[in-house]
């Protein structure tokens, strides 16, 4: 079972991960200082906007502890990123998901359930969807 956690986002929401269950979930943990994050979040953003209207959360964990929140933010604003941005504020959830690289990127289908953890990046977009579409194949 995928940790659960309860962080405020960049734009000031509540994201409790317990709360969504019933639709499958992509955990990215990121920082705005690390080269290979900064590569893929394009494709992460790209998947969201496809699968969002199937149900499909992405949830982009900034690793605040090790990041600045002006830079994550203006990261964000200048690549027009739409995506949930929960911080990390004090290094909690990267500890609960025993995170030791940047990317880290955990697949969670609807019942909470961590079917697949890639550990570095960048991630091409093919290969998110087709992590994307075996969190749907695996529904019940």
């Amino acid at each position: 079972m995928a940790p659960d956690f309860n962080l405020t986002t960049l734009a000031g929401d509540n994201f409790t991960l317990s709360e969504l269950r019933d639709s499958p979930v992509i955990i990215n943990f990121w920082a705005s200082w690390c080269p290979p994050c900064r590569a893929e979040m394009p494709a992460l953003q790209q998947v969201f906007a496809e699968y969002e209207d199937l149900g499909l959360i992405i949830a982009a964990v900034n690793a605040t502890n090790q990041d600045s929140i002006t830079e994550a933010a203006t990261f964000l604003s200048e690549n027009k990123l739409t995506l949930p941005i929960p911080m990390d504020k004090t290094g909690s959830v990267s500890r609960s998901y025993n995170l030791h690289s940047l990317p880290t990127t955990i697949f969670i289908d609807s019942q909470g359930v961590i079917r697949k953890i890639i550990i570095g990046g960048p991630i091409p977009t093919a290969l998110i969807r087709v992590q994307v579409d075996k969190l749907f194949q695996e529904e019940p």
